[in-house]
């Protein structure tokens, strides 16, 4: 019996030992078929397998390592691995510095606020009024709601009272779009960047005092099989985007807010913020994890938050559970009327730049995407210009 413990036991670190290392392994791979991409994902759990492989390696083997040295080669490539893991998700903890510099108690109290909402509801949640209770009493500025169909749209109309400006595109394949503002807009529009499918809002916020910012409101497909089976459609969107902010003349106190269906830690994520020249308030600060409601122990973060740096961070908090698969995250930020110095930017590189480049000329090949005509390469400019 105890040999077949044994036997069974051994076989279940091997199992787990190289699926950890090789789910390790395959993001390093710049391919954007999904079940690699996917394994971007798991990195806090990929951690936890390591954990749980090398303990038991260690415990299993461990007068054996003298004589069979060649089983050291498991541990240090858990170990490795282990390391790696932790490296991408440090930044996201909160031993980690902050890459958003939090308001003063006195910009706090001096400059104006703005409290942003973001949720995806799930487009079949039948659960309004939790939501429009969570809405109530968070009290947004500005509030984005992903996968509305007409049934939800019907559900929200009495947030048109408080909320009297308004875009949405409707749909009932869970791309459907609303964004709700307290203050006037200006240029508002829903694009279709890549897919007539797949809406986005952009839109300049006009608030009170005078100050104005733009908002992209994004909803990139999944890289998973029953959507594209590739991460392209989700990375060239959000390499637009990151490309229009960048080299905007108009250099506006920019947000983006949105379900990105990619975690904070993945390469495109990373890629986005450097050349966006955007800043995630997560780092430094935890993960926030937002999906999946119903399965807390493989939840990731994938509802997010960019700003520029003319935004300071007051509070940010994953808010309760409304039915969906996604909590809704909310954010309160000072704006600032100038380019705060004390954030902390990723840095780009020549590298980066060339990856966005690649990412556009990828999806311009592919014929159902239809990319517009921009100049696919970056300002290589490596200062960034007053905002």
């Amino acid at each position: 019996m105890m040999g077949y413990l044994h036997t069974a036991l051994t076989g279940f670190l091997l199992f787990l030992s190289g699926f950890t290392i090789v789910g390790t392994a395959l993001p390093l791979l710049h391919f954007e078929v999904w079940w690699i991409r996917a394994m971007d994902f798991p990195r806090v759990q990929m951690s936890v397998f390591a954990i749980v492989a090398l303990i038991g390696i260690a415990w299993l083997w461990a007068g054996e390592f003298a004589s069979k040295p060649l089983r050291l080669v498991l541990p240090a490539l858990l170990a490795l691995s282990l390391g790696y893991q932790l490296y991408r998700i440090y930044p996201y903890t909160v031993i980690s510095p902050v890459m958003s510099a939090a308001a003063s108690e006195q910009e706090q109290r001096e400059r104006p606020h703005l409290r942003l909402m973001v949720s995806n509801v799930l487009q079949s949640n039948t659960d309004y009024a939790r939501f429009l209770e969570v809405v109530q009493e968070t009290d947004p500025d500005i509030l984005l709601v992903l996968e509305v169909d007409e049934t939800w749209e019907q559900a929200l109309e009495g947030l048109k009272q408080t909320y009297p400006h308004y875009l949405s595109e409707v749909r009932d394949d869970t791309y459907g779009m609303a964004f709700y503002s307290k203050f006037k807009l200006k240029d508002a529009e829903v694009r279709h960047l890549l897919n007539e499918q797949v809406p986005s809002v952009r839109a300049t916020v006009m608030m009170p005092d005078g100050y104005e910012l733009k908002f992209y409101g994004l909803h990139p497909p999944p890289p998973y099989p029953e959507f594209s089976g590739s991460s392209l459609p989700r990375d060239a969107e959000l390499v637009l985007v990151a490309k229009e902010i960048r080299e905007s003349s108009q250099k506006m106190p920019t947000l983006v807010a949105g379900d990105m269906n990619d975690v904070a830690w993945s390469d495109t994520t990373q890629l986005f913020l450097k050349l966006s020249e955007t800043l995630d308030p997560r780092q430094g600060r935890g993960f926030y994890n937002t999906f999946h409601v119903g399965i807390p122990v493989l939840r990731v973060p994938l509802d997010h938050v960019f700003h520029s740096e003319h935004f300071k961070p007051i509070d940010m908090k994953r808010l309760s559970d409304i039915g969906s698969d996604h909590f809704p995250i909310f954010i309160d930020f000072a704006c600032m009327p100038y380019e705060s110095s004390e954030h902390r930017h990723l840095k780009v590189e020549q590298e980066d730049r060339e990856r966005g480049e690649e990412k556009l000329e990828e999806a311009e090949k592919d014929e159902k995407l239809k990319v517009p005509k921009v100049e696919k390469e970056f300002d290589p400019r490596d200062e960034r210009a007053p905002r």
